[in-house]
């Protein structure tokens, strides 16, 4: 205000060196105040703890957590076409398990990148129609629980080197980023085995 400027000057009058300190102050909280206001999950996302948003980790947060996505959405649409093929009551139970899992970790990386100021593209449209068709081949004879659980071993295992590729191309990529990708490596590893019951 108006009040608070003639106030100022005079303390320049009287004390300069003392309103020069005032004035340094003044400017260092107004900086760090407008970072706060600018990042607020600058640091931390989340009541978890999940450190997801340093500012010099962003792009490969994002990257990674993209990947996440990818690998998410391409598990959970994989499983989504062939629940419909097989009449084997525990073998559907296990491929519902798994995309109820998959569908999880792929929200919880769809709200990271959401709150580290991104947007999550998920698979092209190409993409997903390349896996449908490749499904739809390999199924158009043999819809057996064998030749079901084969397949799905197969994407498993490249689920897992997906996730290892991910982390070795964003190797800055904070603590909470790479906590999600190897829950979801640890995930693929775990329904490859539990799939080798029904080969």
């Amino acid at each position: 205000s108006l009040e608070i400027h003639k106030g100022f000057l005079r303390l320049f009058a009287l004390n300069p060196a003392c309103a020069c300190e005032i004035l340094v102050i003044f400017f260092v909280f107004r900086y760090t105040l407008n970072n706060r206001i600018k990042s607020p999950f600058g640091h931390i996302l989340g009541a978890k703890g999940g450190f997801f948003c340093m500012e010099n980790q962003k792009n490969d947060n994002l990257n990674l957590l993209e990947a996440v996505v990818q690998n998410t959405e391409m598990g959970k649409n994989t499983l989504e076409q062939i629940l419909p093929m097989t009449n084997d009551v525990q073998f559907k139970a296990e491929l519902l398990r798994q995309r109820n899992i998959y569908h999880q970790l792929n929200q919880e990386a769809h709200t990271a990148i959401e709150a580290c100021g991104g947007s999550a593209q998920g698979q092209s449209t190409m993409a997903k129609l390349n896996t449908k068709m490749g499904i739809g081949l390999k199924t158009l004879t043999d819809k057996s629980t064998r030749n079901l659980a084969e397949m799905l071993t197969q994407g498993s295992g490249m689920g897992v080197v997906d996730c290892v590729k991910s982390c070795k191309d964003y190797p800055n990529a904070a603590p909470g980023a790479k906590r999600l990708a190897q829950r979801l490596q640890d995930f693929e590893e775990d329904n490859r085995i539990q799939l080798e019951r029904f080969l």
